[in-house]
């Protein structure tokens, strides 16, 4: 029986320290899983500042496109109109011109 006794408690004490062990490495583990989920957080915080920074970027040249497309087009509706206006006036002259060897 005090062999049965001595065997069962060493059976209890290396259990009782594989328990304890097993508790250690449990919460180590758990504050590993921690700081690893605070640094993706972080990294991902990070992400999407950079993101928004960049679509608003993005967005900026976009408006900035289309401004400069407008002033563009506005450009090539005065040359257009200055063109016409030039033909115009060659017409004027080149008609004023055979008015004049006409007479």
């Amino acid at each position: 029986q005090d062999s049965f006794d001595e065997e069962l408690k060493k059976f209890r004490d290396i259990n009782n320290g594989v328990k304890e062990q097993l508790e250690r490495d449990t919460q180590a583990l758990k504050a590993e899983m921690a700081a690893a989920d605070e640094e993706l957080q972080a990294q991902v915080s990070t992400f999407e500042d950079h993101e928004a920074k960049a679509f608003a970027a993005l967005k900026s040249n976009s408006e900035k496109c289309v401004e400069t497309w407008a002033a563009i087009n506005d450009a090539f509706a005065k040359l257009t109109a200055l063109e016409q206006e030039r033909l115009e006036i060659v017409e004027t002259f080149q008609a004023g011109i055979r008015e004049y060897a006409i007479q």
